[in-house]
């Protein structure tokens, strides 16, 4: 399957296809200069086929190594190997592998080839779509960073048998948001999510796709995409057990009705997510450093219904009143 997608000058496509990870001969251009960054803990065998140690680049994929020091690291390879901005990046692994590995490219000669090979159910459903990369900086969660597309996105779904169950589950919460917010399809979907899960991810990208196309930096309509996510972020950055997916779940949650939080709420025990209810202070260091902040006010999603949100203005006073309601 071959998703074309669209986003004011970017052109770019998506395969989705079982097994295309022992064909990637037919998927990228070795006549090329490759550089492979992959995270460290996927299996050698998805990739030494065609990958020499001296073409791999090997990062350990988590939110404290999603530093500028880890790009630098990936552009000091790229200079020292001559790359041209012609040749090509690859990345192979979660969402944190592909935000490092797009903003290097971005960043080298002013932008290179790069294509993103999502190896997580969260990679595949939403950070494979929209161009935004990054890192994080001072603690603070993407705060470095910029808008840069693939040239493609190469799914392969079989590589997900490889993941536990709770991380299998992170990537569905972000399914979960696209199918209150956009397509309710993708909820139906939801009832086997392993049966159906080819459907999600295509339902999934479609559906965020379409948002892209009509904002890509995040000027109005996209602002749909950060449902739960202002307060997900913050509960993410101050619990190292809880994964990206998880923290959005618990966001969205406290900005809907409570016919929305019931659904949500089914969701966070079908899941297992823990939310371990922090007092707002907590929050309000992370919180001020929401990129969505214009004018001391907050640009948050509240969902009323299924298909029905609006997009509000709101001050911190308004948000913990929203969170110390639960």
């Amino acid at each position: 399957m071959i998703i074309n997608l669209y986003s004011e000058n970017a052109k770019y496509h998506t395969v989705i296809k079982r097994g295309l990870l022992n064909h990637l001969n037919n998927y990228l251009n070795f006549s090329k200069k490759i550089l492979l960054v992959v995270d460290k803990n996927i299996r050698s065998t998805f990739y030494n086929k065609f990958f020499k140690d001296d073409t791999i680049f090997k990062v350990t994929a988590t939110e404290k190594n999603k530093t500028i020091e880890i790009v630098m690291e990936i552009i000091k390879i790229l200079t020292t190997n001559k790359f041209s901005r012609d040749d090509y990046i690859v990345s192979l692994g979660g969402g944190i592998t592909s935000d490092i590995v797009g903003f290097a490219a971005s960043i080298y000669k002013r932008g290179m080839k790069w294509i993103s090979i999502p190896t997580t159910t969260l990679a595949m459903i939403d950070a494979s779509v929209g161009g935004k990369t990054a890192v994080n900086y001072q603690n603070i969660k993407n705060q470095i960073g910029n808008f840069y597309f693939p040239e493609k996105v190469l799914i392969d779904i079989n590589v997900l048998k490889t993941l536990d169950e709770r991380n299998f589950n992170n990537g569905l919460c972000e399914a979960v948001k696209m199918g209150i917010t956009l397509d309710k399809s993708i909820l139906d979907l939801m009832i086997d999510p392993h049966k159906n899960l080819a459907k999600i991810i295509e339902k999934s990208i479609k559906a965020k796709n379409r948002i892209v196309k009509l904002d890509m930096k995040d000027h109005n309509a996209r602002h749909v995409l950060n449902y739960g996510h202002t307060i997900g972020h913050a509960i993410e950055m101050i619990d190292d057990n809880l994964l990206h997916g998880e923290a959005v779940l618990i966001g969205m949650y406290y900005l809907s009705t409570p016919k929305i939080k019931q659904i949500i709420k089914s969701y966070i025990e079908k899941f297992g997510v823990v939310d371990r209810c922090y007092e707002f202070d907590q929050l309000i260091p992370y919180l001020l450093q929401d990129k969505k902040i214009e004018e001391n006010k907050f640009k948050l999603v509240k969902v009323n219904d299924i298909h029905d949100y609006t997009i509000n203005d709101m001050n911190l006073a308004d948000l913990k009143m929203i969170y110390e309601r639960r």
